[in-house]
């Protein structure tokens, strides 16, 4: 019995937690804070934030101009814990 209960909890577990990574996924791809993950950095490139969720990450770009090409980037990308910050 027990072990019913151990398996039910860890399946609920693992539900809510693609279902926050979806609303996340969602979020980002309109450019939005996401609401699930915890934000850990706020760069000083202009204020890009870095955000952790259950098994991903987003980064929330808001740079400044570079002085040459006169390009910021302010975008939201998703992706995995792996996911690198670009300059």
């Amino acid at each position: 019995m027990k072990k019913k209960i151990a398996i039910v909890v860890c399946v609920i577990i693992i539900l809510l937690s693609v279902s926050m990574g979806i609303t996340d996924y969602f979020r980002a791809r309109g450019d939005e804070r996401p609401g699930f993950a915890v934000k850990t950095a706020t760069l000083k490139d202009g204020g890009t934030k870095i955000y952790y969720g259950l098994g991903y990450k987003v980064i929330s770009y808001n740079q400044l101009p570079d002085p040459v090409s006169g390009e910021n980037r302010d975008d939201t990308v998703f992706g995995s814990w792996l996911l690198k910050y670009e300059n």
